[in-house]
């Protein structure tokens, strides 16, 4: 294992990788590689959670990183793909909630964030609204997939950290609207992204003043198309 360095150059302490398992996508061989590849600060480890209730197994690897004295905790999912410095990124921005750009696996292929909710709904970020590819983002709530949270986040709330999310509401809602209430910021971060797996591999990309993103079929295939989002 490597130890990660934040901005202040003092080493990161060791987290949980909490890996969900809440569908049957078939995605596992891009996943496990990605994980052998995971570079993790030292004293970190992996645990990895399998059920039909995607909340519960939230739940369950919180309960696990508290106990094991954990200082962050790192969800991530068969249905992504990532780099291996992904968290090395995401630990740098010294944030107690921070997450990566990830887009959903239909069009429009609007980020997994959003900035602001209304009656239960919300309002999506726009990548292209975003003012670079290195951007640290305030936004009302995202997705945890790919999410780094401080245990202090989750000793702040007590328990129940994750609830089942209503007709139309996104997964996370419950979380950052808890955080939120007790004054803790999601921020994106937009130098880091991950790919959402689907029947293609889809990777946004930022291309000067645009946003794009990457369609790989197979490994001798993929095309561009460029986001309206506005």
């Amino acid at each position: 294992m490597n130890s990660t360095i934040d901005r202040q150059g003092a080493p990161s302490p060791p987290g949980t990788v909490a890996v969900i398992f809440a569908w049957d996508t078939g995605h596992y061989a891009t996943l496990f590689r990605n994980l052998n590849d995971l570079r993790l600060p030292d004293g970190s480890k992996q645990t990895f959670w399998r059920g039909r209730h995607r909340h519960l197994l939230l739940n369950q690897a919180v309960e696990d990183a508290l106990e094991t004295q954990s200082y962050w905790v790192w969800f991530i999912s068969e249905e992504h793909g990532f780099q291996p410095d992904v968290l090395e990124s995401l630990i740098s921005k010294n944030q107690a909630i921070v997450a990566p750009i990830v887009v959903g696996n239909r069009g429009p292929f609007h980020p997994t964030a959003w900035t602001n909710v209304t009656d239960g709904k919300v309002e999506p970020l726009l990548l292209n609204q975003v003012t670079g590819p290195t951007t640290l983002t305030e936004v009302r709530g995202a997705s945890t997939d790919g999410m780094l949270v401080r245990r202090a986040v989750f000793e702040a709330m007590g328990s129940s950290w994750f609830k089942m999310a209503g007709e139309n509401e996104p997964e996370g809602i419950h979380f950052c609207e808890r955080a939120a209430e007790l004054g803790f910021q999601t921020y994106i971060d937009t130098s880091t992204r991950l790919s959402t797996l689907s029947d293609a591999e889809i990777i946004p990309v930022h291309r000067g003043d645009r946003w794009e993103l990457t369609v790989k079929v197979r490994e001798d295939m993929s095309f561009t198309q460029q986001l309206k989002h506005r």
